[in-house]
């Protein structure tokens, strides 16, 4: 299926997911977050191709939010790590 109802793999529900991917350490999540928006943009691109431009619209709305995202996360990172430094030996 090209657009699964779930993530391949995993067994659990989609709240439990997302708080998963929010108790990672911030920069892992800025990584994430990253790769999800690069990969809607990717998506719009080909629906750009495909002449679906209010779909296209939406998904690079999209992106970009998620863009916006990962940028208060990497601040909250910066905040963060000091302390993460001291906790996990890094």
């Amino acid at each position: 299926m090209k657009h699964p109802l779930n993530v391949k793999g995993y067994t659990g529900d989609h709240k439990k997911l997302a708080e998963e991917i929010a108790n990672m350490r911030y920069d892992q999540v800025v990584i994430f977050l990253d790769a999800l928006a690069d990969d809607l943009n990717r998506q719009a691109k080909g629906d750009i191709k495909r002449s679906r431009v209010n779909l296209a619209t939406e998904l690079l709305k999209a992106s970009f939010s998620i863009k916006e995202a990962k940028l208060c996360i990497d601040k909250a990172w910066k905040i963060s790590e000091p302390f993460m430094k001291s906790k996990d030996g890094i």
